[in-house]
């Protein structure tokens, strides 16, 4: 199921690997774990379910969201709508209170189920864990201004033969595309703070 669906990044963070990968000898050497939206000790039936069963990483699938219920008219399932740029996105501010940066997620929409789901599943909280991958963004702002990527086109000619998004994944190592999050762990998370400190485009 896993290398049908052709997860590379857990389903609800984005922030680690679920990979399938096999030994030499056929032994299975990565594998996703497998995280029961309705919780198969009170929903049974669906435990086999397709749409029940999220390709997610261990914290995810058992240090958050355990037995917990999530009830579909109050939170959004993976499946359905998930790292929508519309419905949720992630900033930081300075936390003078701690002399550093705390990560959070923001939506246009203050009442998102989607963003009611982040917070329930403390996706927000996980990502200030991440502190070094943010404070990398801050001081490539600091060096190279604003519109890193078009700085790079101009001085290396030979970039411009290549997708803003083949370049975009050369520099930062994730995907700019929103259907393509799914295949790089972070990309979301990125894409908003380069868009935040406008080291890219809203167009790109």
């Amino acid at each position: 199921m896993a290398e049908m669906l052709n997860m590379r990044a857990c389903t609800y963070c984005n922030r680690d690997y679920i990979l399938v990968h096999r030994s030499d000898d056929d032994g299975t050497l990565l594998c996703p774990q497998y995280d029961h939206w309705y919780p198969q000790s009170k929903f049974p039936l669906l435990q086999v379910s397709f749409y029940n069963l999220i390709p997610s990483c261990g914290s995810c699938n058992s240090s958050v969201k355990s037995d917990s219920v999530l009830r579909p008219d109050e939170y959004c399932h993976p499946y359905m709508e998930w790292n929508n740029d519309d419905s949720f996105y992630y900033t930081y501010y300075h936390h003078k209170e701690i002399g550093g940066y705390k990560i959070i997620a923001k939506s246009s929409h203050n009442n998102s189920a989607l963003l009611k789901t982040v917070k329930k599943l403390k996706i927000d909280q996980m990502y200030n864990g991440h502190l070094p991958e943010l404070l990398d963004i801050i001081d490539l702002k600091r060096a190279y201004g604003e519109n890193y990527l078009k700085i790079l086109k101009n001085s290396f000619p030979k970039l411009n033969s290549f997708k803003t998004s083949d370049v975009y994944r050369m520099h930062f190592g994730t995907e700019i595309q929103e259907k393509d999050f799914y295949k790089k762990p972070m990309s979301k998370f990125k894409k908003d703070i380069l868009l935040k400190l406008k080291l890219i485009d809203d167009d790109e």
